[in-house]
């Protein structure tokens, strides 16, 4: 939980989530005990290189009448451009299609992370949409875009 804590505070990743603030460890413990402990609809998973956590990848909003889910992942800043995301989005993907049967898998990004897009546009996620001035950060409105794949 740690490695999450640190990472989701450090300033080149947080400023592309849509938690405003450092995470104390007191806030990272409520969420675990109290949202991810008994949240069936919420999975993590932590990648490891030589034991050593490089990133995550989670599977939220998981669905199963509708069979559609939200998937999110962070590398830390010294772990990109190694290849990293690419493996693990595939893999939370194939994941969340052959294991959770889904038919939907979405994912939401800040439309200025354009490094972030063309990753997952390259994943095979297509853009649906803009939801214009959805999130309020540093004093400011920003748009997020909407990608999916759909399982056919």
């Amino acid at each position: 939980m740690e490695f999450l804590r640190k990472l989701r505070s450090h300033p080149e990743i947080n400023k592309h989530l849509y938690t405003h603030a450092r995470i104390s460890k007191k806030a990272q413990e409520k969420w675990y005990k109290n949202r991810y402990l008994k949240d069936k609809t919420y999975l993590i998973f932590i990648v490891l290189d030589n034991k050593s956590p490089v990133a995550y990848g989670q599977i939220t909003h998981i669905d199963r009448i509708n069979r559609f889910c939200e998937v999110g992942f962070c590398i830390a800043p010294e772990s990109q451009g190694k290849g990293y995301g690419k493996i693990r989005i595939k893999k939370i993907v194939d994941y969340a299609i052959k294991k959770l049967k889904m038919h939907r898998v979405y994912l939401e990004v800040f439309a200025v992370n354009q490094r972030a897009i063309k990753l997952y546009e390259r994943c095979g996620f297509k853009k649906e949409g803009i939801l214009q001035d959805k999130i309020f950060k540093h004093k400011k409105f920003h748009d997020v875009v909407v990608m999916s794949i759909i399982r056919r």
